[in-house]
This record gives C-alpha cells, structure tokens and sequence, in this order.
C-alpha cells in the first residue's frame, strides 16, 4: 500500500457527558492514544493530526507520535462539527495527501487493520468515500416514530414495522471510527460524505462511541474479554 493518507483526530477539551475524557484511562493508555496508535499503525498513512484547544491533549499527543495542533476556541464549541475543524487542519499545515481520513477518538476499538482495510475498499471500490458503520440488531426500517398529532406513524410507511426484517435492505448505522475520503472532494463540498459513499462494516461490540462512564466501562470489559490492552489495538 502507498501512503497517501492524511489521519485527522479531532479531540477538544470540553466534554458535558464525561468530562475529560480524551485523557481518560482505558487499558493503561489514555483514550486519546488508541485512535493516534490507530493512524501510526496504518500502512497507508504519513502522519497522524491531534487537533485541540486543551493544552493537555496536545502534550499527550506528542507524546503518544502525533502532530499536535492548536484549535481556535471558536472550532471547540460544544455544538462545532467536525468537517470544519478538519478543513482549518488541512489549510494550516498545507495538507497534499491525497486521502483524508478522520478518527474520532471516542472510538477506541478500532485498529490499524480496520483502517487500512477500510481504505483498501474505498479504492477497490472506486468510491469517493468510506465510513465505518455495524449492523443494528433491530432494523430501523420497522422503527415508528411520534407525529405532531401525538400518533404513531412508520419510519418508512406504516406498513414497514409489520414487515419481515428480510424484505428491507441490509441497515447500516454509521459508528464514529473511521471516515475517508478524496482530498480534492472535501476541499471541494466540505463533506466527508459523498454520493458514492461505501460501508465498512464492524461488529456491534467493537463500535463503542465513548460519550458516557457506561460507555467507557463497556470499553473496558470488551478489552478484559478480548485480552488487549496496554499497547493498544492494532
């Protein structure tokens, strides 16, 4: 494989569901450090970029391999997505690789195999974008939802959630790990979504989007159950 990737982790400060915790302990490594060991393990990627507006983040980046980047406070609100935090990053340091791949690091169990083998089905693929995604244990497509009127009504039409989960296509529900795509397009758009976007499916268990304790210590257990730890996952 060539290595054409930039790896982007986006990790501010502040946090209302588990405070500081990008810096929070999972397996002897800081949170943070699993989705760096992530990019640096990738065959396809030529450097790894912690973007934040918290001091200890970034000392702990540079410690853990990666290009620390200071975010402006107005890219570290509570409500800033994430493709313009990724777009002041590329301009700021010039980027010219030409994949960018973002690593959310509240997804820790994810590794350098998923990454590169997600970037190998981009390619494969001939697709302009590649996001991580599991199979729901209950499809969507039979979910209802509330209407105005107070009433029940079918996601998709009100006969759906009485049909046979196999008449619906395979549901895929995006898990925070991993999202590639060309250079060009986002600079282009500003999304990291495109309209040839392909799935690259991990199992339920490893999906785990750290935003609580519960979700941290779910984390935890599948690193005891699964005999990792210390190093990270790769």
């Amino acid at each position: 494989m060539r290595r054409d990737t930039i790896a982007i982790v986006t990790a501010r400060g502040g946090s209302k569901g588990l405070p500081g915790k990008n810096l929070r302990p999972l397996g002897g490594r800081p949170l943070i450090a699993w989705s760096v060991d992530a990019g640096l393990g990738s065959a396809r990627v030529t450097r790894v970029v912690v973007t934040s507006d918290d001091e200890a983040i970034l000392a702990c980046a540079e410690a853990c391999g990666a290009v620390a980047l200071r975010r402006p406070e107005a890219l570290a609100r509570d409500d800033t997505p994430s493709a313009p935090v990724v777009r002041h990053a590329l301009e700021v340091l010039d980027a010219n690789e030409a994949v960018v791949l973002l690593l959310q690091p509240t997804s820790p169990l994810r590794t350098a195999q998923d990454v590169d083998a997600a970037l190998a089905l981009r390619e494969a693929a001939g697709a302009e974008a590649v996001i991580s995604v599991f199979e729901p244990e209950h499809s969507p497509w039979k979910a209802f939802y509330v209407a105005e009127d107070g009433g029940l009504r079918g996601m998709v039409d009100d006969s759906a959630p009485f049909r046979p989960r196999q008449s619906f296509p395979r549901a895929a529900m995006p898990n925070g790990a991993i999202y590639a795509c060309g250079r060009g397009h986002f600079v282009r758009t500003g999304a990291l979504f495109a309209p040839r976007t392909v799935p690259y499916f991990m199992d339920a268990a490893r999906s785990v989007d750290i935003d609580t304790a519960e979700d941290l210590a779910r984390a935890h257990a599948w690193l005891a159950a699964n005999g990792a730890g210390g190093e990270g996952v790769r």
